[in-house]
């Protein structure tokens, strides 16, 4: 099967909220702040040293909702559905890997600083 229609795929299942909770996601993950940045206060260092290091919490909470709730809709489904959203879960399992590993040294080193 092509890349694309796994991709495919993979989009409709998710669902369009799923899609864009796992953009934000993965968005955040990818530019996590480094443990001991000065804060900005203008242009993209706004973003990643002010922003990002907000919204984060949030989005992780946001994410574990919806694996619970994700969790609570396996219990009454059958058969394919049933499928679909153990895999929902699984991937949301791993999303919610990557973003705590990419996340958690900047968190630690907050309780650091002196």
């Amino acid at each position: 099967m092509a890349l694309g229609a796994r991709i495919g795929s993979l989009a409709s299942q998710l669902g369009p909220l799923r899609i864009m909770l796992t953009g934000l996601v993965v968005v955040l993950s990818l530019f996590p702040t480094s443990p001991g940045t000065d804060i900005g206060y203008s242009g993209w260092a706004l973003i990643t040293t002010l922003l990002a290091p907000a919204i984060v919490p949030i989005v992780f909470m946001g994410l574990l909702l919806d694996m619970l709730m994700t969790r609570v809709w396996i219990s009454s489904a059958q058969g394919a559905e049933r499928n679909r959203l153990k895999g929902i879960l699984i991937f949301e399992t791993l999303l919610a890997i990557v973003m705590l590993v990419a996340w958690l040294p900047f968190y630690l080193s907050i309780g650091k600083a002196s």
